[in-house]
């Protein structure tokens, strides 16, 4: 059987893009839970998840989640700072709309954490829904 150069190729690119395409919206990250509400953050919080805010100290400053821990994942020092916590425990963890947050929990995965849970539609979502954070 004779199989043409270009449908190896064109075949090639459908994967690729395949691939690509599975992580639009999510940061990359797959997370171990995706919190989709007001009520499993809470529930999320009284259970003892560490939570890690990963937006700017700006951001922090305008409003996060009680307890957050402000890691921002645009800053070079991020992963130095995740290598200092429990690769066990268990983290929520949390963006403006969850792009950030997966990106994040990609980085997590890769220094071998693995009880992640990401928030869909991050703070924007959350304030939306009436959850208020704390200053």
């Amino acid at each position: 059987m004779k199989i043409s150069k270009s449908l190896i190729l064109m075949a090639g690119a459908i994967l690729l893009t395949a691939l690509l395409l599975r992580n639009v919206g999510s940061g990359g990250g797959e997370a171990s839970c995706v919190l989709t509400g007001s009520d499993e953050v809470a529930k999320a919080l009284q259970n003892g998840a560490h939570v890690i805010d990963v937006r700017t100290q700006g951001e922090f400053n305008q409003g996060h989640l009680p307890g957050a821990m402000l890691m921002d994942v645009s800053n070079r020092d991020f992963i130095e700072k995740i290598r200092r916590l429990d690769r066990n425990a268990q983290y929520v963890v949390y963006c403006k709309t969850g792009i950030r947050s997966g990106r994040a929990i990609q980085i997590m995965q890769r220094e071998g954490f693995g009880n992640l849970c990401n928030i869909r539609g991050g703070t924007s979502q959350l304030l939306q829904s009436g959850y208020e954070l704390v200053h």
